[in-house]
């Protein structure tokens, strides 16, 4: 991975170690795509190394390198098929919007879980007479006393089955 001028000297280090990652297990990633089974054990010694959270500030027991480093860690694993998927649909399926949106109490629940890699998003855009365009979606939620009741139809939602947070 080619590493720009802007890069800090951890979003190096962070590519490198996700490079040399990749390089490694490359290999059993292509076999599990080809027995069609998705490679669970790859996607937990990634959360375990903690780049779920490079997006995510400190404070929130992320890396803190932000959207260069978001982008780092999807780069690098994109060679290993479907997990980066997992990656930037949590990233982009909740994570950025928690912290552009969220309530300080939302960010202390859900960042630090999300980090660790325990949380995984999912994107629920896709409905059966608007596709993906979220200006036409008709799926609404609506208050009833302290829960909200959501009705509408979904289709095709990345990382279903597989998710923690919708």
């Amino acid at each position: 991975m080619e590493a720009f001028p802007w890069w800090s000297s951890r979003h190096v280090e962070l590519a490198k170690e996700i490079e040399e990652y990749a390089d490694e297990h490359v290999h059993e990633a292509v076999k599990a795509l080809w027995r069609r089974k998705y490679p669970l054990e790859l996607l937990d010694e990634i959360c375990k190394r903690g780049w779920f959270g490079a997006l995510i500030p400190e404070e929130y027991g992320g890396l803190g390198l932000g959207a260069t480093g978001s982008c780092i860690v999807a780069e690098g694993l994109s060679r290993l098929g479907t997990i980066a998927h997992v990656y930037t649909t949590t990233m982009f399926g909740g994570t950025e919007q928690i912290m552009l949106f969220g309530t300080r109490e939302q960010k202390e629940r859900w960042l630090p879980r999300i980090a660790r890699g325990e949380l995984k998003g999912a994107i629920v855009i896709t409905e059966p007479y608007f596709g993906s365009d979220a200006a036409g979606i008709e799926t609404v939620a609506v208050r009833e006393g302290d829960e909200y009741v959501i009705t509408g139809k979904k289709r095709f939602i990345t990382n279903a089955g597989l998710a923690d947070l919708y």
